[in-house]
């Protein structure tokens, strides 16, 4: 009975630190100046990742540019996504974008 409990908390441990651990991916890329939509196929073209987002909260025409070589992942899109208040977060091979202002809703009438 011990050993499997052991077993048990030593697998659950073992999987906290796979999901704590940052992703070692790294990516090149010369992205200057494009909409935020061409980035994201750029860098789904280079590199392992497909993107999530919701077109409706993230504004996919915002102009983006990101100069990396051999740069950590987390990094390019920090660098990337900074400017124009953008988060991300990675899980697995998806990045999923997240607006970091929220929209002002537009079916609201103030009187």
């Amino acid at each position: 009975m011990k050993h499997k409990l052991l077993l048990t908390v030593a697998t659950m441990f073992s999987v906290a630190v796979a999901f704590a651990q940052k992703s070692t991916d790294r990516i090149t890329a010369n992205i200057s100046g494009r909409p935020l939509s061409e980035a994201v196929s750029i860098i789904e073209n280079v590199s392992r990742f497909t993107f999530f987002y919701d077109t409706a909260k993230t504004d996919m025409t915002r102009t983006v540019s990101l100069s990396a070589v051999n740069l950590p992942i987390e990094d390019a899109m920090n660098l990337m996504l900074s400017p124009i208040d953008v988060d991300f977060e990675i899980k697995g091979n998806q990045i999923v974008l997240i607006s970091s202002v929220a929209k002002e809703p537009s079916d609201v009438t103030v009187t």
